[in-house]
């Protein structure tokens, strides 16, 4: 082990949170590197002072106190702002969930138009079949077999 891996990893090291083989190794390290001796030595100080320390603990009213004057330095505004922006989000997720969820129905509304598109063509082939197939039946009916052009008026 060398000063920049035993730098790395000091927390563990002191915690004892590394294999017995990193365990080792760092503890031969310790023991034959005076730099590193010394940071070890300042972070076991470290760790004592902090576990003399009392941790302080606010009472109970200070977070109403400290919410209290965050709201008066903000006015009111924030409170009428808070709906708004809430609605705006749902709003916007709404939309982004319907329109993920629409496009599988997008999709088969262009293959309906397409499909029609298509059944239109084949009708008007059909139209054009039919027209000209009863204009044979026509000629036919007249026993005549010249066709016979059929004049639309109005």
């Amino acid at each position: 082990m060398n000063c920049n891996e035993l730098d790395n990893q000091l927390e563990e090291f002191l915690a004892g949170a590394v294999p017995p083989e990193t365990q080792a190794a760092a503890t031969a390290h310790v023991a034959r590197c005076p730099s590193c001796a010394r940071s070890v030595a300042q972070a076991r100080q470290l760790e004592q002072l902090l576990a003399r320390t009392p941790l302080a603990v606010p009472p109970p009213e200070f977070f109403e106190r400290q919410r209290a004057a965050v709201m008066l330095e903000l006015g009111p505004e924030i409170e009428w702002h808070a709906p708004k922006l809430s609605l705006l989000l749902l709003a916007s997720v709404v939309a982004a969930y319907v329109g993920w969820s629409m496009e599988p129905l997008m999709d088969c509304v262009a293959a309906w138009s397409a499909s029609l598109d298509q059944l239109s063509a084949t009708l008007d082939g059909i139209g054009l079949l039919y027209g000209l197939i009863l204009l044979m039946g026509l000629a036919a009916f007249r026993r005549d077999p010249t066709p016979v052009l059929l004049e639309v008026r109005r």
